[in-house]
């Protein structure tokens, strides 16, 4: 059975109404690479998530960006609105849209990702986590 008001879908489960999350990755291209403030960007990104209540990982190698993001479907696609149309991304492809049953990165208001040192791990990070 689904409840939903215009802002948040829930569905009932053991007598409980849960908020449906959705999981959102996306790449894009840096406008600006050489630019780039790595460590700006994640602390305003925990900001502003902490307050939006959206989860996730945001990688950044060789000028592409690589962002996944979890949380209530209505706040993820408005982020990504905001997203599309800062001016630091170009050629944003959408990678995965959907429907989760619970976080992946539940602790993580935007953890870093894309150092050397662990640029292996991407691709089965993100893998992982969206398989």
């Amino acid at each position: 059975m689904q409840a939903a008001d215009s802002t948040i879908a829930t569905v009932k489960s053991a007598g409980k109404f849960h908020v449906m999350l959705k999981r959102l990755v996306y790449a894009s291209g840096a406008t600006d690479a050489v630019g780039i403030d790595l460590a700006a960007i994640l602390d305003q990104s925990r900001q502003a998530n902490t307050d939006l209540n959206v989860t996730g990982v945001l990688c950044f190698l060789d000028g592409v960006y690589m962002q996944y993001l979890e949380g209530d479907e209505a706040t993820v696609e408005e982020l990504f609105g905001r997203i599309r149309s800062d001016p630091r991304h170009c050629d944003i492809a959408p990678l995965e849209r959907r429907a989760v049953p619970r976080r992946m990165f539940p602790g993580w208001t935007m953890a870093p990702g894309g150092d050397r040192q662990h640029e292996g791990d991407l691709p089965q990070l993100f893998a992982r986590h969206t398989a």
